[in-house]
């Protein structure tokens, strides 16, 4: 095992100091630093895939730090091989609970709890090829109000329900993710259940499928989500499903089948795969400039030159679209 040494201090806000953890410098295990942190803390994992005792389950205990990769979800892997899940949070964490920039994966007891009343904020993460027999393959938010996923890429996951993600007594938000590819017997893509209201802004959620209809969301019993800028197509068996008991606020999206709501459409988006991103929306979607509020701020000239011969103040729908869309730059 490596022996701790002193890890480095900073300043944070109000002149606080805070220290920097590294692993595998300072600490062995991913666990082993959040044991040691003070709430403020960052933990910087160093590239390299993270596997075994001290790196799942990995439980924050109630204190509100910033565990953040130092090469991005490419390079650093948290790899539960088979294994229980990834994450536990559920001791009253809030959203500065920070966790970013990691590929999570094979975790047979869904990847990402967050519950009993915590939160946090899962940024710029992968999230693939995880499952579990019961709820929530990739995220189960479980009574949870203030949680946000932004940025990530849930991808290939299974459960019973919700193969990428569910929403069980739960709000929060999901900003500019794709959710693709994921299966479950309800909600492909995502569940959600016993009244939960999250919202959905900016996201892409495609080629999931259900055993029942909403293979792409399902709000099964009374919820009311709030759904905006998104494209939700070519889901199976279909690509949203309403209960009787529920009520989506849908506006500004691209759904197959089409769906009531203002700014609605039901077109082919025109989907490419671009210099590693999958897909962006090619020149004349009809999912470019058509969302509502705030311009991305980005032209995505990074992505392909032929990006900076357009843009109106409007937004795009899907996952690139909006102001947030800059944790998607290169």
């Amino acid at each position: 095992m490596i022996k701790p040494t002193a890890p480095a201090l900073l300043l944070i806000a109000g002149g606080a100091v805070a220290a920097t953890l590294d692993v595998p410098g300072d600490y062995a295990t991913i666990q082993a630093a959040i044991d040691a942190a003070n709430p403020g803390d960052l933990i910087a994992v160093a590239a390299g895939t993270y596997t075994g005792p001290g790196n799942e389950e990995l439980d924050f205990h109630g204190k509100d730090l910033f565990l953040r990769s130092a090469a991005g979800p490419q390079a650093t892997v948290i790899d539960c091989a088979g294994d229980g899940r990834a994450f536990y949070i559920h001791s009253g964490e809030t959203r500065a609970a920070e966790v970013a920039g990691f590929t999570i994966t094979g975790a047979s007891a869904g990847a990402v709890y967050i519950g009993n009343g915590a939160s946090a904020t899962f940024r710029n993460c992968i999230v693939e090829d995880n499952s579990t027999t019961w709820v929530g393959g990739g995220f189960y938010i479980d009574e949870s109000f203030d949680s946000l996923i932004i940025g990530c890429r849930i991808r290939r996951n299974s459960a019973y329900w919700g193969g990428g993600v569910i929403f069980y007594f739960s709000d929060g938000r999901l900003v500019n993710c794709i959710i693709d590819d994921n299966e479950a017997d309800g909600g492909g893509g995502i569940y959600l259940i016993d009244y939960s209201e999250p919202r959905i802004h900016n996201c892409t959620i495609t080629n999931n499928v259900a055993t029942v209809p909403g293979g792409g969301i399902d709000c099964s019993d009374s919820e009311s989500p709030i759904i905006a800028n998104c494209i939700v197509r070519d889901n199976l068996p279909s690509d949203i499903h309403e209960s009787a008991y529920s009520s989506a606020t849908i506006v500004y999206s691209n759904i197959g089948g089409s769906w009531r709501g203002i700014g609605n459409i039901d077109a082919e988006p025109k989907f490419r795969s671009v210099v590693g991103y999958d897909y962006v929306l090619w020149p004349g979607s009809p999912s470019i400039d058509t969302g509502a509020g705030l311009d991305d701020g980005v032209d995505w000239c990074s992505i392909h030159p032929i990006y900076c011969l357009y843009n109106s103040p409007a937004p795009d729908m899907g996952c690139y679209g909006g102001p947030l869309n800059g944790v998607w730059e290169p």
